[in-house]
């Protein structure tokens, strides 16, 4: 067994750095073949970015050298590989088959198994915190309840097909992480590929080449220069730039190795600058609201009055050299963001919220079945919402898809894991375990607001990777805690 362990993780190390490599020789091949004025500002961001990317992995690699285990391993192929999602298909006969699709087919079995075994893996009486999980299962069974009234089966069944994978991620990853190096492990893991997404984003915007899943080759040309690396529109990749930028700010506060905090801040700036030209509006937002956050809740008192100071100056001074640009500037963020005119998006997405509203209504608060506002807005809008018939709110959907109950048992979950990793970050015990709750707590914040700019956040897998992540982690610090027999909330049933 020791041989095979060995074998595994050596294999590991070169599966990480072949995938490094093989990004950096990639960019610089199609830079050159395509002989565009650009490649060598392309050429220097592979550079600047392969830096930060190299360092990641040479931490993961440190964390899971000793011991890792085949479903470690497969776990941390399964996470990579949900923020590619369908990026990257083949076909299997008339299936469509995708890396995460095939980790998935893999581990979910082996879950099962270990579950009956009960090796290795954490058993349902030492999880504290069960009502998180009985809600989860609940919202389960009411999705599949509400089949029976939902208008389209098809949609209904799809929609519950999506939300138990999520969900499932949630117990697959709390049952099986169940010590601080896996959660390390996560945390790096999500910067390494938040690195490889802007990488790309940066590659979509100089050169506007897109892959095949993304909605911006059907568009005109002035739309090719926005960037959605691996996803079908900008909305959903910005909201994912959105919520992971905190990871970095988090990793820039606790490492000690000033280069890496330059490295951060540049990566930092490169996902801002991306979310810009996304002109995901929702998201600007998004970012401000967490930096605000963040500064409140962990700043420190040094940097607040810092922040405060240099507020201060950039206003006068900005007020005094350059009014009339600035001026230009935010009125016509004025008129993006909030004008609602014309049946612009802002009036079109009130207006799906007032249907939205009256379906639930009148489905006296039971909701109008899985996935079925979709067939609603489609078929019997109310009120004008043009060609669209997505939600583009994930609160909203929730609601008048499974009803008061489960809305109201998601708000509750929110503000409880909130609470608690909040509680987790003010303790200050250990390093790691502030890097990540900072982390979390920030990011999830930022989804309250990033959540709402997709059209639908129930099939993109880095929302229930952050979920699961967030769950996974206060169940692991709580039943840490309560080894030491530190009395926690939830406790051991």
């Amino acid at each position: 067994m020791g041989i095979i362990t060995n074998l595994l993780k050596n294999v590991y190390k070169q599966l990480l750095l072949a995938f490094i490599a093989a990004i950096l020789i990639s960019i610089s091949i199609f830079s050159a073949l395509t002989g565009l004025n650009n490649k060598v500002a392309l050429g220097a961001l592979a550079i600047v970015l392969s830096i930060p990317a190299f360092l990641i992995s040479v931490k993961i690699l440190k964390i899971a050298r000793e011991n890792l285990k085949l479903h470690e391993l497969l776990l941390y192929l399964l996470i990579a590989s949900s923020f590619i999602g369908p990026a990257i298909t083949f076909k299997l006969g008339p299936i469509s088959m995708f890396p995460f699709r095939a980790f998935y087919l893999v581990v979910i079995p082996m879950f099962l198994l270990y579950l009956y075994k009960k090796k290795d893996i954490m058993e349902w009486r030492q999880i504290p915190y069960k009502t998180i999980f009985l809600f989860l299962i609940f919202w389960i069974v009411s999705a599949f309840t509400s089949l029976i009234w939902a208008k389209s089966l098809t949609l209904g069944i799809k929609n519950v097909f999506y939300l138990s994978l999520g969900i499932s991620l949630v117990f697959i990853i709390t049952f099986f992480f169940t010590k601080l190096k896996h959660y390390v492990t996560f945390f790096y893991l999500w910067i390494g590929m938040l690195i490889l997404l802007v990488t790309l984003g940066f590659w979509n915007h100089l050169t506007q080449q897109h892959l095949s899943v993304s909605r911006i080759n059907d568009l005109a040309e002035y739309m090719q220069s926005v960037p959605t690396a691996v996803f079908g529109n900008e909305n959903d990749y910005a909201s994912y730039l959105a919520i992971s930028i905190f990871f970095v700010v988090s990793m820039i506060k606790y490492h000690r190795n000033w280069f890496i905090k330059l490295m951060g801040l540049a990566l930092v700036l490169a996902s801002i600058y991306i979310i810009y030209v996304t002109s995901s509006r929702a998201n600007y937002i998004s970012i401000l609201l967490g930096f605000g956050v963040w500064l409140l809740l962990y700043g420190g008192k040094k940097l607040k009055a810092l922040a405060f100071s240099a507020l201060i100056a950039g206003v006068f001074l900005v007020g005094t050299f350059f009014y009339s640009k600035v001026m230009a500037v935010l009125l016509k963020i004025k008129s993006e963001v909030f004008v609602t005119n014309d049946g612009g998006s802002i009036d079109v997405r009130t207006n799906i919220l007032k249907n939205v509203y009256a379906y639930f209504e009148n489905s006296y608060g039971f909701g109008v079945g899985a996935g079925n506002a979709q067939y609603y807005l489609k078929n019997h809008a109310i009120y004008p919402i043009d060609i669209f018939s997505n939600v583009h709110n994930w609160w909203a959907e929730i609601m008048v898809n499974y009803g008061a109950i489960v809305i109201a048992g998601y708000l509750a979950m929110y503000v409880s894991i909130l609470y608690i990793l909040f509680t987790i970050s003010k303790r200050k015990m250990n390093t790691n375990i502030s890097m990540i709750s900072e982390a979390l707590t920030t990011s999830l914040i930022v989804f309250s607001l990033a959540s709402i700019s997709p059209s639908s956040i129930l099939t993109l897998n880095y929302h229930w990777m952050l979920f699961a992540f967030a769950i996974g982690f206060i169940v692991y610090d709580s039943t840490q805690n309560a080894y030491r027999g530190t009395t926690i909330t939830g406790g051991k049933a």
